[in-house]
């Protein structure tokens, strides 16, 4: 009787166990099917940075000092890159580059006036 009611108790410790897990909550990356994109300023300047949707001119300019960074949190797939120094920022003249944002991961996009380069990511012509 007594090996009974191990046994029961440790098939009830299973059960519960198992279904604590299957409530545990998705990463919101997951959830959200989001990525990120770290740009980071490679220049010797400021440089301003954006990163919108192809169906989208819009997003959240930023302002990076030299060797900063910002992350954006994006929808996977395609995104767009912008970038630019103040004198393009104020006449509206920006390069660009687009990388493939996938589910959860962190991807890293340095921009530099030599080369601009992409970890994580994949860039396309």
């Amino acid at each position: 009787m007594k090996k009974f009611k191990v046994f029961l108790l440790m098939l009830v410790l299973m059960v519960f166990s198992l279904s604590y897990e299957s409530c545990k909550k998705k990463p919101s990356c997951e959830e959200d099917n989001t990525g990120t994109v770290t740009i980071t300023n490679g220049w010797s300047e400021s440089i301003w940075v954006d990163v919108t949707y192809a169906d989208s001119d819009v997003n959240e300019e930023v302002k990076l000092g030299v060797g900063k960074s910002h992350t954006y949190t994006m929808k996977v797939g395609e995104v767009h890159v912008w970038f630019t120094d103040q004198s393009g920022y104020n006449s509206n003249s920006w390069w660009d580059d687009w990388v493939t944002v996938t589910q959860c991961n962190d991807g890293a996009y340095t921009v530099s006036k030599k080369k601009s380069t992409a970890e994580g990511i994949a860039k396309h012509k």
